[in-house]
């Protein structure tokens, strides 16, 4: 198979061996993970086949990822079950996203635990929102006030995480999973983006910018969700490198526009996407 003869060009890897990954590559797209999108395309499906094959053979890591939000608040539509962040307040407790995470993510999590791969799965907490002016400003907070509500956040991640899936699980602020470099290499992919892929985030992200920022009219909204899309962008062309660098596996519950940014610029193996749906 294409995979098979990637797995042998990349590591010479015995047929035996290969035969195991492709039938565990198998059995993961056979079992079709409920609202959960699997990695696609062949240079993704390769590299997540790599990363099994060196995870199973060589007693390397797997390693699992997903970048948590911050505890905002939000309202649930009555009617259509919708849930939507209000950003009314910054909470201390277990953010929106971890449920999704932790409840679809949890499978994909046991299906790699359960073919006998040495896991680790970070929980992310982003610390990096409280160097956002704009976010301060709209929660009105202090920066170590917000992170201090981070870091309580991720301890009481810490306990709901631990309870679900053991040990396997680690809590951490996102801060440290990145370096310089990812920064640097982030701010190079923004430089060459398309204008109109830029416009394409901001436009459909306009909603949210305009719950979170409150802006006076539709002007300053497209001008808003422009300059925030930009700063958006490069939160997950630099998270995306960090992952890509490590040769981390991400599990994510965010907008599939954005996820599609981490695989972004060259230079870095892929990093395979496990994304899952979700109703905000």
């Amino acid at each position: 198979s294409m995979f098979g003869g990637y797995l042998n060009r990349a590591f010479g890897g015995e047929e035996g061996e290969i035969r195991e990954v492709l039938s565990i590559l198998g059995d993961l797209y056979c079992l079709k993970p409920k609202e959960v999108s699997l990695p696609s395309g062949k240079r993704e499906i390769g590299r997540l086949a790599g990363l099994v094959y060196q995870g199973k053979f060589y007693g390397r890591e797997f390693l699992i990822v997903s970048p948590v939000c911050p505890d905002y608040s939000y309202q649930t539509d009555p009617f259509t079950g919708r849930v939507e962040y209000d950003f009314k307040k910054l909470g201390r407790g277990v953010p929106l996203t971890v449920e999704a995470l932790l409840g679809k993510g949890s499978g994909i999590i046991d299906f790699f635990r359960d073919r006998g791969l040495l896991l680790t799965y970070f929980l992310l907490m982003a610390d990096v929102e409280a160097d956002d002016g704009d976010v301060l400003t709209t929660m009105k907070l202090e920066k170590g006030e917000f992170l201090e509500r981070v870091v309580q956040s991720g301890e009481a991640v810490g306990k709901v995480a631990r309870k679900k899936l053991g040990n396997t699980v680690r809590v951490e602020m996102l801060s440290r999973f990145l370096s310089e470099e990812d920064g640097f290499r982030a701010r190079n992919i923004l430089g060459v983006l398309r204008e109109e892929t830029i416009r394409g985030i901001a436009e459909g992200r306009a909603g949210l910018y305009s719950r979170w920022f409150d802006p006076e009219d539709s002007l300053e909204l497209n001008k808003l969700a422009l300059r925030r899309a930009r700063m958006d962008i490069l939160k997950y062309l630099t998270f995306g490198s960090a992952a890509r660098r490590k040769g981390a596996v991400v599990l994510e519950a965010t907008a599939p526009q954005i996820v599609s940014l981490y695989n972004f610029g060259n230079g870095l193996p892929l990093v395979p996407v496990f994304q899952i749906e979700n109703k905000y």
